[in-house]
């Protein structure tokens, strides 16, 4: 099993860009990632989407999805939900010159630390 950041760091290399410690990718790559969050017992909490046109990201704040699974009691539930969720999200972007997604993974150690209040 791969840690979220081992992950993260396999896929450094694939991202269109890199802004700060975030990462954006193509649809075909984002899906890629979640097949692997998958395998690595990771869930896909958050997706944002973009458009790229060197230097510049526009966000696209209509197309966004962000923890879906907030009142899962169980990890496999939060997990297999957020993902299934990402996946039919990155399924159906639109087809847009430029576009990009920026992703949130967590880990089960995330999930159960205290939410701030």
């Amino acid at each position: 099993m791969l840690t979220k950041y081992a992950l993260q760091a396999g896929f450094l290399e694939r991202a269109t860009t890199i802004e700060g410690t975030e990462m954006f990718f193509e649809s075909e790559v984002a899906r890629e990632f979640l097949d692997a969050c998958d395998q690595n017992d990771l869930a896909l909490a958050g997706i944002s989407a973009f458009v790229f046109a060197e230097p510049e990201l526009t966000p696209q704040p209509d197309l966004a999805a962000h923890d879906p699974a907030q009142e899962e009691k169980t990890w496999r539930g939060y997990r297999d939900l957020c993902n299934q969720s990402a996946r039919y999200f990155l399924e159906h972007l639109p087809v847009r010159e430029g576009l990009v997604v920026s992703l949130s993974i967590r880990s089960r150690e995330d999930w159960h630390r205290p939410k701030k209040k």
